[in-house]
């Protein structure tokens, strides 16, 4: 088994992620409620127009009441699952281009929620960009873990520094910085 290192790193733009998710959402549902009561198609049946929006309502006031109780997990399920209804409700409700947006909007907001860790290995570093990168230890100067500072230093001159958060499996210092300049010793 290969010996790796493990460091998360905080997603200091997360809060910003969730208020704008919120934002189109409601965007969204105010949309949808705008579409059916001033925008009505009269050649649909009414029971057409009234399945679609008690679908989002219920949907809406489900979301809330899972952010009230302030359960994380929870809420993003809820919050991916009341957007996905909410774009099949334009995909039926036309236009069918918002639903597609609604749709990638969603898929990013995912993509945003990930949790972000760098994982150094004997082989090479991954780092967690969109998509994640794949560094091999020739393309480094340095690496290293200073007073809970890690530090990516590449040969062009390029540096990437990160205060991991401080959970129970991160490594000594020492320990760290002794197996990453063997690597670097070995890769040169």
């Amino acid at each position: 088994m290969e010996p790796s290192f493990t460091f998360t790193i905080p997603n200091e733009k997360k809060r910003f992620y969730d208020r704008f998710a919120l934002l189109l959402f409601v965007l969204n549902a105010a949309g949808i409620l705008l579409r059916f009561f001033y925008f009505k198609n009269q050649s649909n049946q009414e029971i057409g127009h009234w399945v679609p929006l008690a679908v989002a309502i219920l949907l809406l006031i489900y979301l809330f009441t899972i952010a009230y109780n302030n359960k994380i997990r929870a809420y993003i399920r809820t919050f991916t699952l009341a957007a996905f209804c909410l774009s099949v409700c334009w995909l039926l409700a036309g236009p069918w281009w918002i639903a597609l947006l609604s749709l990638i909007l969603v898929i990013f907001y995912l993509g945003a929620q990930r949790e972000l860790n760098i994982i150094v290995t004997k082989s090479h570093i991954i780092y967690p960009s969109l998509p994640k990168r794949k560094i091999q230890w020739n393309e480094l100067n340095n690496l290293i873990l200073k007073d809970g500072l890690l530090t990516i230093d590449f040969k062009n001159d390029a540096i990437i520094q990160h205060y991991p958060e401080q959970k129970i499996n991160l490594p000594g210092e020492k320990e760290f910085n002794e197996f990453c300049r063997q690597r670097l010793v070995t890769s040169s």
